[in-house]
């Protein structure tokens, strides 16, 4: 074979792979079985080749190919590729439809009793599912409409009450105003009277006020004379205070020189060390005495007990 040939051949089969791939990656598939259906929308809202045919949200087909019928009002026939497992007939309704929330389309295929059973090539009943926005706006109506009838009753109801307060207030204040016109009549009769009270208040204290004086001037002797009976006693108690600290002070005097000369047990403890001597010698030998009797008290329990012989007294 010569290489011109060779050239031509392999130029052909790349071609001819090329072409394949590019279809494939396109969505064609040249070694399938699945059978063709096509359906005939007004708008798809945006959906493209490749999108997903499913049944029930399992994906049993996608889309081939999308053209313009120019001559039925630039509708679009949208042709599917579906598995040849899947039967679908006159019953069968092809569901423009949401494909999450990103905007993406697919069509769902309804699956409903067919009459008669499609081989493939056959045209389906296209409808479409109502968009995202479609059922916000069915959902939203109502309750518009319903804040609207509300909002009219509250207008109604804000308006009424205003007006009620309205009334209400310039009654208030027509009344308000009678009051005030009887004001100054009751403020004229409450000075009038004040002054007759004051008046007589006046007279009643420059009363009270003689009768004062007079009460001032009967006891002013009487409180002098307490005061001197005061001064009388602070000058007992205090006199006698001092006699009693003198005597106090003199026995004291006494005693002090008494235990200086050594007069008393006290004196002669302090001025005479014999006496202490004495005493302390004494201690010695009564606890001599009671370290005896814990270690030997035989010695002086001997007539309730046994006789016999003794260890000496030491």
């Amino acid at each position: 074979m010569k290489k011109e040939v060779k050239v031509g051949l392999l130029v052909v089969i790349s071609a001819t792979l090329l072409y394949l791939g590019f279809n494939y990656l396109k969505g064609e598939d040249f070694f399938t079985t699945d059978k063709k259906y096509y359906v005939v929308y007004d708008n798809i809202d945006g959906l493209t080749v490749s999108n997903p045919v499913v049944v029930n949200g399992y994906a049993v087909g996608r889309i081939d190919e999308i053209e313009i019928l120019h001559d039925s009002g630039d509708s679009l026939k949208v042709h599917l590729s579906v598995e040849s497992g899947i039967e679908l007939g006159d019953g069968t309704r092809a569901m423009l439809a949401d494909d999450g929330l990103l905007g993406a389309k697919q069509i769902q295929l309804i699956l409903n009793p067919n009459k008669i059973i499609y081989g493939g090539g056959e045209r389906l009943t296209g409808t479409k599912e109502r968009s995202l926005a479609g059922k916000l706006q069915e959902k939203a109506v109502p309750v518009i409409e319903s804040m609207d009838s509300v909002l009219i009753q509250m207008h109604k109801m804000l308006n009424d009450s205003v007006e009620k307060s309205l009334t209400n207030t310039m009654k208030n204040l027509e009344a308000t105003t009678a009051a005030l016109k009887v004001i100054p009549g009751q403020i004229s009769g409450m000075v009038k009277n004040g002054n007759r009270t004051l008046d007589t208040l006046s007279a009643e204290v420059a009363m009270v006020a003689k009768s004062a004086n007079s009460l001032i001037k009967e006891i002013s002797p009487l409180m002098v004379k307490l005061n001197q009976f005061a001064d009388t006693l602070n000058d007992l108690e205090l006199k006698k205070m001092i006699a009693s600290l003198n005597s106090t002070v003199t026995n004291l005097d006494g005693i002090t020189s008494k235990i200086n000369k050594g007069e008393g047990t006290i004196g002669k403890l302090m001025n005479d060390d014999k006496l202490y001597k004495d005493l302390n010698k004494a201690i010695l030998e009564i606890d001599s005495v009671f370290d005896h009797f814990d270690h030997n008290p035989k010695h002086f329990l001997k007539p309730l007990g046994k006789k016999g012989d003794d260890p000496p007294y030491k």
